[in-house]
């Protein structure tokens, strides 16, 4: 089993700007969207599965026309992506352009010793694959959005969804470890790891979540209001701000 400091060395011998990555507290038989799980999370609750899965998509669904309203130029794309980085139940998988992004996901509420956690490293697809990459590179360069230290700025992430999106089936489906080229990096943490970044999950002084929060909170309409929520999607709502 390799240690944190083997895992970065091999990690700096992949291709630079090549690929993506994404952190995990142990090893993963499957990596699924966050809808993609729901029938692990209620495996004996078909009905209660449909319903989250129903509203949340619903809700996903309305909420690009209010998109503009948090970022004036963001596409559709990186509107659902950038819900995924503030918590939103998508059919998206959200990763990293950063290894010590992935590194600190993975080192999360962690003890030391023990079992492994892993680091999953994914080339970026090209055109001819049958999943693609939704990046935020661009609104990156915008030094305002910079400025807003907003969770998806300093997370510098995008998120992967299959090319058939946005049809529900296969999204929920779309599995990280299946696709091909993916590298997996295992380590035992030890007392003294750490990434080189924090705060990763903090919305404090970022200028989009408590926007976000309230125009989701809106478009929660569509499906009976807040209270018409299941709890597990309205606790959702609420970590948004």
């Amino acid at each position: 089993m390799s240690s944190l400091q083997q895992v970065r060395a091999a990690i700096a011998k992949l291709p630079s700007g090549g690929y993506v990555f994404r952190g995990e507290t142990q090893p993963r038989s499957a990596i699924h969207p966050t809808l993609g799980r729901l029938r692990h999370e209620f495996p004996n609750d078909e009905e209660r599965t449909t319903t989250i899965r129903s509203q949340a998509y619903t809700i996903l669904r309305w909420s690009h026309r209010i998109k503009s309203q948090v970022l004036a130029d963001i596409s559709q794309d990186e509107w659902y992506a950038l819900l995924r980085h503030y918590g939103w139940p998508v059919p998206l998988l959200d990763v990293t352009y950063s290894s010590e992004v992935a590194i600190w996901f993975s080192l999360l509420n962690r003890d030391y010793g023990g079992k492994p956690s892993a680091i999953y490293a994914l080339p970026i697809p090209d055109a001819a694959s049958t999943f693609r990459f939704i990046s935020h590179q661009q609104l990156l360069k915008n030094p305002e959005y910079v400025a807003m230290n907003a969770r998806w700025s300093v997370q510098e992430g995008g998120a992967l969804v299959p090319q058939a999106w946005p049809d529900m089936t296969s999204a929920e489906q779309f599995d990280m470890l299946s696709l091909p080229g993916l590298r997996a990096f295992f380590f035992v943490p030890e007392a003294g790891d750490q990434a080189s970044v924090t705060n990763l999950l903090s919305t404090s002084g970022d200028g989009i979540a408590h926007k976000l929060s309230s125009l989701i909170e809106i478009v929660a309409q569509v499906v009976g209001g807040v209270d018409a929520l299941d709890p597990h999607i309205r606790k959702r709502l609420e970590s948004l701000g």
